[in-house]
């Protein structure tokens, strides 16, 4: 973080935050990418009925989680898409590298 201030301080470059990567396509060039891939923490309540995933959990890391409790989630169909993209952008967006968001 010291390093993107003083980089930041000089020249203002994007950040961009990289997820599952699913969709690493329309991260902008030059960008610094806070890369959460690697979390992947998904716990289920299933008293409550919610899931709980960290930013690098995938479709079907989350379903494979919930089955084990009986329970699904009406989402995408693709087990390879990022939780967090899909509930931040809905499906690929054409503007979404001009937006910052890439998950």
């Amino acid at each position: 973080m010291i390093a993107y201030k003083s980089l930041l301080a000089t020249t203002c470059p994007p950040l961009a935050v990289a997820c599952s990567r699913h969709t690493a396509c329309y991260f902008m060039d030059d960008a610094i990418v806070i890369d959460l891939s690697k979390f992947k923490n998904c716990s289920v309540d299933s008293s409550a009925r919610t899931v709980t995933v960290e930013g690098g959990v995938k479709l079907g890391e989350m379903d494979a989680e919930l089955s084990k409790q009986g329970l699904g989630a009406v989402t995408g169909t693709d087990p390879d898409t990022g939780v967090i993209g899909l509930s931040i952008l809905g499906a690929r967006r054409l503007l979404s590298s001009q937006a910052r968001l890439g998950c």
